[in-house]
């Protein structure tokens, strides 16, 4: 080979190097600014919720607030198993068809919410309402719901999918975890899938 031949392969490397470095310094950027994006939002939330609270605290007239007026109650065995039935189902369904499981997996929390007294189809609107006593569960519906919304929309990546169906077992098993005897059956959930 020349040394002309040599200079053009050696800057060919070099565009493609630079390219690459390129590509990777701004999905670091786009990956930092989202994740700057969250933890705003979740500090403004945050704040929101303390400075809530502590108007509530200071109102001796707080009566009435829709965290105790909810009725929370644990699911009879009959529809624990069947829950517990339907999850297992949908599992294997994510290797061939993540956004299905993940929409199936939303469905059926939805449904196991409303059957332990939870807000339902409007839980995204009042989650809100009952975040002080139920902190874990309504982080745990958001994160996931908001994927399942992306994937809904042909937007969201398998890996996020996966995070979400994460999230969703992580809630199932919450809402299932009452203390109840098939409250092992969850924990199985969560050591196999």
């Amino acid at each position: 080979m020349t040394a002309v031949g040599w200079i053009v392969y050696g800057a060919s490397i070099a565009s493609v190097v630079f390219g690459l470095g390129l590509i990777i310094w701004t999905l670091q950027i786009r990956m930092t600014r989202e994740m700057h994006g969250e933890v705003v939002a979740t500090y403004h939330q945050a704040r929101r919720k303390s400075d809530e609270r502590r108007d509530a605290d200071s109102d001796p007239n707080h009566r009435g607030d829709p965290v105790h007026s909810l009725d929370i109650h644990p699911l009879p065995k009959a529809e624990r198993t069947q829950f517990v039935e339907d999850w297992q189902s949908l599992q294997p369904l994510f290797v061939n068809d993540p956004d299905d499981a993940v929409k199936e997996a939303d469905r059926l929390i939805s449904a196991v919410m409303q059957a332990r007294g939870y807000p339902g189809e409007e839980f995204a609107q009042g989650a809100a309402a009952i975040e002080v006593d139920s902190s874990d569960i309504v982080s745990h519906y958001r994160t996931a719901h908001r994927v399942s919304q992306r994937a809904a929309n042909g937007q969201a990546t398998t890996d996020e999918e996966r995070r979400a169906l994460a999230e969703y077992r992580e809630l199932f098993d919450e809402l299932l975890g009452d203390g109840s005897p098939a409250e092992s059956t969850t924990q199985s959930i969560s050591q196999t899938g």
